[in-house]
């Protein structure tokens, strides 16, 4: 699920260039730490909900939803960082 955050982290930042002229996203979209958060809740609500129809899972846990929205920045931030570092970016 963290590798479809970044997924969904750098399709958006890098591959979507019609969002990049929605003026109050111009922020959002150069911070991968930012995006990635929101990539993390919407990717965990993706699979709770996937999850919910085909098993009738248990309710939506927002604890499980914050925490894998957090892990999702870090990873995305992280990820990021290594990609720019190996191809000299940075």
């Amino acid at each position: 699920m963290l590798f479809a955050a970044y997924g969904l982290c750098f399709a958006i930042q890098n591959k979507i260039s019609s969002l990049w002229k929605i003026g109050f996203l111009n922020v959002l979209l150069t911070c991968t730490f930012c995006l990635g958060f929101h990539c993390g809740w919407l990717i965990y609500s993706c699979t709770w909900l996937l999850d919910y129809w085909q098993f009738d899972q248990a309710p939506f846990q927002w604890a499980q939803a914050l925490n894998f929205a957090f892990g999702g920045a870090a990873w995305c931030y992280g990820v990021d960082a290594m990609i720019k570092w190996l191809e000299g970016d940075e």
